[in-house]
């Protein structure tokens, strides 16, 4: 089981095939300075080793990660297992975002194509969907988007 250090200096291990997501810690979003990692699993843990670190030692036991590219321009490391996609972007999309994926139940935003996604969702072990193409059953489904509730969106 990887084993890494939380923010405190406390020891935390993490099974691998638990884990959903990896990426960079943005400062803002854990208490501790010293956060440079957030895994998340069935819980949220921020570690204090780069991901170039955490990532090898969870595919020891999780060789279903994929990886591709946040708008910020950030890589983000994905469970292909709990992963489908590409799907069509949804309105209020960020702007530098060419494509998404569900991981777990939540709407992932990437820079990557759809093309790329489908690739590297199938490489990963996911659901790789067909490319979202427009045309009349694309408006369709944005009709019935308007009257259902928001997905969960990744940040």
């Amino acid at each position: 089981m990887p084993s890494f250090t939380a923010p405190d200096g406390s020891p935390v291990s993490i099974p691998g095939p638990t884990v959903v997501r990896i990426r960079d810690a943005y400062p803002e979003e854990s208490t501790e300075s010293n956060a440079k990692c957030r895994i998340d699993h069935p819980g949220v843990q921020f570690v204090t080793e780069d991901s170039s670190a955490v990532v090898p030692a969870v595919k020891s036991e999780n060789t279903h990660l994929g990886q591709l590219t946040l708008p910020n321009d950030k890589p983000v490391w994905f469970n292909g297992a709990v992963s489908r996609g590409p799907i069509r972007l949804v309105s209020g999309h960020p702007p530098k975002a060419q494509s998404a994926l569900y991981i777990t139940d939540k709407i992932q935003y990437v820079t990557d194509t759809p093309d790329a996604v489908r690739t590297a969702v199938a490489a990963a072990g996911g659901n790789a969907l067909p490319i979202p193409t427009e045309g009349f059953f694309a408006t369709i489904a944005n009709v019935f988007s308007k009257f259902s509730a928001p997905p969960a969106i990744w940040d």
